[in-house]
């Protein structure tokens, strides 16, 4: 990888979808959306409804390794419980789960936190 990735031609060549605040794993929803195709997919934020059931989780997993995006980067709202354990992280695996981590993906720098001041739900500060 280059030394400063801001300036390679991947970052200048990767196509990008993202989508936030889905919620729509409460009805199972998300799999009725038509998600473009790209090299890199972000879900940032409220993929669940407070991580109930325990189920939706597994599904919404399932559901991002059915989408054909090489990669994929979930970052996790304040509606999303389970993830807020490190040992429960692990149910996101078909994506790369950033809990105030980052990644280097297609030559560029993603940070992602799911921590939000004061207010009801997950990863509270």
């Amino acid at each position: 990888m280059p030394a400063n990735d801001s300036n390679s031609s991947a970052s200048k060549h990767t196509s990008r979808t993202c989508a936030s605040s889905a919620l729509l794993t409460r009805t199972g929803l998300h799999r009725q959306l038509e998600v473009p195709p790209a090299d890199l997919l972000i879900h940032a934020g409220d993929f669940t409804f407070y991580s109930t059931p325990p189920s939706i989780v597994s599904d919404f997993d399932a559901w991002l390794g059915s989408l054909p995006h090489r990669h994929k980067v979930v970052v996790p709202g304040n509606h999303e419980f389970a993830p807020e354990e490190p040992e429960d992280r692990g149910a996101i695996a078909n994506a790369i789960l950033l809990v105030d981590s980052g990644v280097r993906v297609g030559g560029m720098r993603i940070w992602g936190s799911p921590v939000i001041p004061l207010y009801g739900g997950a990863f509270n500060t």
